[in-house]
């Protein structure tokens, strides 16, 4: 489950800082960024070029993740 929602969020090109900081904020899931990069490379996530983050994806998948999550913060 974890790396389903590390890859989710590498898809949507947040960078492995960013992910690391919506694992705990959202997820509650504490990572060291070390950590974070070797699932990546085990994954096989790796980017040539930086994909500029589309925020209401962003927004959207986060919203999922949370719902499925049943801890959806009072929406």
């Amino acid at each position: 489950m974890r790396d389903e929602i590390i890859k989710n969020y590498f898809n949507l090109g947040l960078t492995a800082p960013e992910i690391a900081l919506f694992l705990i904020s959202v997820h509650g899931i504490g990572i060291l960024l070390r950590q974070l990069k070797r699932i990546l490379r085990r994954l096989g996530s790796t980017r040539r070029r930086r994909r500029q983050s589309n925020l209401s994806e962003v927004v959207e998948e986060v919203e999922v993740e949370l719902r499925g999550s049943g801890s959806l913060l009072g929406y």
